[in-house]
């Protein structure tokens, strides 16, 4: 868009500006809540909105939110507010009472950064709602948008998550999507100011930092521009995805319509769903699939679910026509399918009358062999006790696992580690005990065999569990 009172603008300013315009339908104006840390790019939107400012008419209004994690988040929060009133702008600072994140996260059973990003959206939304501003603006830049589209690819995302950051969300923009954060640091320098730099930035205990101080600094020395190679492969695979998704509606809509609906009138509470069993069983896998995680959306399902566990229930058919996994349960019958919450405190059987549970959390679980306890030991490990166990049971695990019964062809540790048939043979366990031996499964690994529950002894290769 022309406009020639925008040619002094600096590219920063220049790119958060059109991004303005893009998402306001071309009129620039209203009411903005920018949210600012103090870091560099919080801090260079301040300073370029507040040039957007001076040329067009908006209102800004700043928060900051001091998570009481640092000795020094405290600080952070009063350099804030000194830019802030040295621009003009009002400022409220938002402080969460000590230990609120950490209480938060063991509540949401998550970790510290994702509580405190929940308290902090809550922080920024109520501070909206109070000025009665028309957007929030982040600043959340192009490195952000790599690192995060990084983290989703390795964990196994579908399309549309690898898509990352959008730039617009309900009350959300960030307008700083297209912006480097070397063009952060330079657009500071040339004003000369400083920045808040957050120590944990630099810890590489959290994911995220160890993708932007490892992995990235790696692709760009090997590759001349991650960035832009990133986002040419991904519109060319939306183009597809795209394509994909006509095809879906349609065949959604072709009789016999595939289109969830919920049993019974507890819509509120909705634990299952029933659809056309023809319907579904005529799409293509990876419309079953879609239209799986449209249903789990609809049960308010909050965790990831496994592809495997999506790829196992899309596999129902009349030749196998119930399928429990994952704590999700498909059943086929007269025609219907009806997908349901499986009582996540009980094992599901199958056919052959083997079970599975798979845990998540904290508590005590039904399984064949009796009760038994999930618990947190006093040295940070997930541990499982059956109540016939008189030691502290066996770990130590991490969330998300499985407890089942044994597969042929398992192997504790992986694929080069000891049969589990060759330890029960061993044993001489026997055939009635060796069908509901507990077997103990991360992430695709046999972690331990939980032996104790049939007179053997307890077989772990995650931890120094007792003999």
């Amino acid at each position: 868009m022309n406009d020639s009172r925008k040619t002094h603008f600096s590219t920063i300013t220049s790119s958060i500006y059109e991004s303005l315009i893009r998402n306001s339908n071309g009129v620039l104006g209203g009411r903005f809540l920018l949210a600012v840390s103090g870091g560099a790019d919080s801090l260079a939107l301040l300073y370029a909105m507040k040039e957007i400012q001076a040329v067009y008419a908006c209102e800004l209004f700043v928060i900051t939110v001091d998570h009481n994690l640092r000795e020094d988040s405290a600080s952070d929060a009063e350099f804030v507010k000194r830019h802030c009133n040295a621009l003009g702008i009002a400022c409220s600072v938002c402080r969460l009472a000590e230990g609120l994140v950490e209480e938060r996260a063991r509540m949401r059973k998550k970790g510290v950064e994702e509580a405190a990003r929940f308290l902090r959206l809550h922080a920024f939304e109520a501070e909206a709602e109070k000025r009665g501003v028309d957007a929030i603006l982040t600043a959340h830049t192009r490195n952000d948008l790599l690192e995060t589209r990084i983290m989703r690819f390795f964990q196994g995302a579908s399309l549309e998550s690898l898509e990352g950051i959008a730039e617009c969300r309900g009350l959300y923009l960030r307008p700083m999507l297209r912006v480097d954060r070397r063009d952060v640091v330079q657009f500071l320098k040339d004003k000369g100011l400083a920045w808040r730099e957050d120590s944990t930035n630099a810890e590489t205990r959290w994911l995220r930092n160890r993708v932007r101080h490892i992995l990235i600094p790696a692709l760009e020395e090997c590759f001349a521009n991650p960035y832009s190679g990133a986002e040419k492969t991904l519109r060319l695979l939306g183009l597809d995805a795209a394509l994909v998704a006509d095809y879906y509606e349609q065949a959604k809509n072709t009789e016999p319509k595939c289109v969830w609906s919920m049993v019974g009138n507890a819509e509120a509470d909705a634990t299952s769903l029933r659809c056309d069993g023809a319907a579904f069983l005529s799409l293509p896998l990876a419309l079953k699939l879609r239209f799986l995680k449209e249903g789990l959306t609809a049960l308010s399902v909050q965790k990831r679910v496994p592809l495997e566990i999506l790829e196992a229930l899309a596999n129902i058919s009349i030749e196998k026509a119930s399928i429990c996994s994952g704590g999700l349960c498909f059943v086929l019958n007269d025609g219907e399918l009806v997908l349901s919450l499986e009582d996540r405190r009980t094992a599901s059987a199958d056919e052959s009358g083997g079970y599975l549970l798979f845990v998540e959390e904290c508590g005590r679980y039904s399984l064949p062999f009796g009760a038994c306890t999930v618990y947190k030991h006093e040295d940070g490990g997930i541990f499982v006790k059956a109540e016939s166990d008189l030691s502290e049971g066996i770990g130590a695990f991490s969330f998300p696992f499985y407890i089942r019964s044994r597969f042929p062809g398992d192997r504790l540790g992986g694929k080069n580690g000891v049969m589990i048939k060759k330890i029960l043979n061993d044993a001489q366990l026997p055939l009635v005990e060796r069908e509901i031996i507990p077997i103990i499964e991360e992430r695709g690994r046999i972690s331990a065999v939980y032996g104790k529950v049939c007179g053997i002894k307890n077989y772990c290769v995650s931890s120094s569990a007792g003999d």
